[in-house]
């Protein structure tokens, strides 16, 4: 379990005191670990938002915007829920956000750090290496690639969509996702 003491974790740049570490008020939380429920599919999104940094759970947002409220409205059509899936990100710990963006919208959270991407490795690896899932579903570029990295089992069936928040995956085509994407 991933702990600010581990040797991997205080290699990592978002480690309090590393050169991305956010504000010690931001940091409520080690870093999230897997929301382990027995299932046999796996979810991989790329990092946590701030809303589940400041939960301690990943993708639990309430914001509809958000790649948690997104997947949400996509289990309801096909009557799963969070409790029907294993949820972890592939790094482990919130990256923060720029201050402003140029373009006068609010901004988006930074992308992960590629340091925070291969120390967070070694965590998503072992989840992975478990043995029990058949079906690994990916949110994001940056969630594909550490999945790969991470080499898989055989038999385990990895499937990618664009992060859900991204601009390149709009609700509609989320919820129309066909129920065998999810079970």
């Amino acid at each position: 379990m991933p702990t600010y003491n581990s040797t991997i974790c205080r290699q990592c740049p978002y480690h309090p005191g590393g050169p991305l570490a956010l504000p010690p008020t931001t940091r409520a939380h080690q870093p999230l670990a897997i929301e382990q429920r027995g299932s046999d599919v796996l979810i991989v999104a790329r990092a946590p938002g701030v809303d589940e940094w400041e939960d301690g759970h990943p993708l639990i947002s309430p914001n509809p915007q958000s790649a948690a409220h997104r997947l949400r409205k996509s289990w309801l059509r096909i009557g799963k829920n969070r409790q029907d899936y294993d949820i972890t990100n592939a790094v482990l710990c919130y990256p923060g956000k720029p201050p402003s963006s140029p373009d006068g919208k609010p901004p988006r959270d930074n992308p992960p750090d590629a340091v925070a991407l291969v120390q967070c490795r070694h965590w998503l690896q072992g989840t992975i290496n478990s043995g029990r899932y058949r079906k690994i579903v990916t949110l994001g570029d940056e969630a594909r690639a550490a999945v790969v990295a991470c080499g898989l089992p055989s038999g385990v069936n990895v499937v990618s969509v664009p992060h859900p928040s991204s601009g390149r995956l709009f609700n509609s085509a989320l919820v129309e996702c066909p129920r065998s994407f999810w079970t």
